[in-house]
């Protein structure tokens, strides 16, 4: 067992002692991991919301230089820095979640792995060590389905693809939620409207593979999925005054104009400190030169 597999193997134990069933211990992991990522969630969701926006413009410049795509790349990164959006940005907190995701997937898959603590446990009567779709000799499978209520035999469709196959029907729901969730959360995620084909196969890919993962595994997926939602309410629209197009030139053009502008900002505000500072010291020099004289007097 890796290291990050017994760290979380070791979370998921404490948390089971705080909620007494291991389906109830992912939840809360998920809850907990969501909150510790949502500062780098938030960012990338405006940023995805300022990709949004641009698109049009986006297009704009794609037509403009079809022919020359070393201008153009340097004039969409000026368009995304005056707008302050970053196409990477929205990349991270899916990510981060990749060594968690893995690492539970790996304990639920296999018993050995977790030292068996999901054995005879259950939540709300499913297995989550099941999945949905799975392969299973005929003799173990006869014998599983005593074990585990649910349990359809494939095998009796007569059908060469689905011998020694089972589909387990608690598990089937937490596929559907985390289907669901996850087309909702990328729908409002997507920055292209053209890519909609490409994320329909995506969601097709998406449900053919949580049907072979373990029933715990969906469970973090979905409720991460359905927290993520709950998190784009939070993120406002994008209409900054960096998204209006240049009065002339182009992208790039108007963003060194803004870096030049914050440079004297930041060069005027200097000069003003010093001022300031200068000031202070001539008061201060008055003051010991009045004190001084008054001293004389007397």
């Amino acid at each position: 067992m890796s290291q990050i597999e017994s760290f979380f193997l070791l979370i998921i134990k404490s948390l089971y002692d705080i909620t007494g069933n291991y389906g109830w211990a992912i939840v809360l992991l998920t809850i907990i991991i969501r909150i510790l990522i949502f500062p780098l969630t938030f960012t990338g969701m405006k940023s995805m919301r300022a990709m949004q926006a641009l698109q049009p413009k986006i297009k704009d410049l794609q037509k403009k230089y079809k022919d020359d795509k070393e201008q153009l790349n340097k004039e969409l990164l000026a368009l995304y820095k005056t707008a302050g959006a970053n196409p990477i940005s929205g990349c991270l907190p899916m990510l981060l979640q990749l060594p968690i995701f893995w690492a539970l997937f790996r304990l639920l898959r296999s018993p050995e792995a977790n030292g068996y603590i999901f054995v005879n446990n259950s939540f709300y009567g499913m297995d989550l060590t099941a999945a949905a779709f799975s392969r299973l000799s005929g003799e173990f499978l006869a014998d599983l389905q005593l074990v585990l209520p649910g349990m359809v035999n494939l095998s009796k469709l007569g059908i060469a693809f689905f011998n020694n196959s089972y589909l387990y029907l608690p598990t089937l729901i937490l596929v559907i939620f985390m289907t669901v969730t996850f087309i909702l959360s990328q729908k409002s995620m997507t920055v292209d409207p053209s890519q909609a084909s490409q994320m329909m196969m995506m969601n097709v890919f998406i449900i053919f593979i949580s049907a072979t993962m373990p029933a715990g595994v969906l469970l973090y997926w979905g409720m991460s999925n359905f927290i993520q939602i709950l998190q784009q309410k939070m993120v406002p629209s994008f209409s900054p005054a960096s998204n209006r197009a240049p009065k002339s030139g182009t992208y790039r053009e108007e963003a060194q104009k803004q870096a030049l502008e914050q440079e004297n900002g930041k060069a005027g505000k200097t000069i003003t400190e010093a001022g300031g500072n200068t000031d202070k010291v001539a008061q201060q020099k008055y003051t010991k030169k009045k004190r001084k004289r008054k001293k004389k007097r007397k």
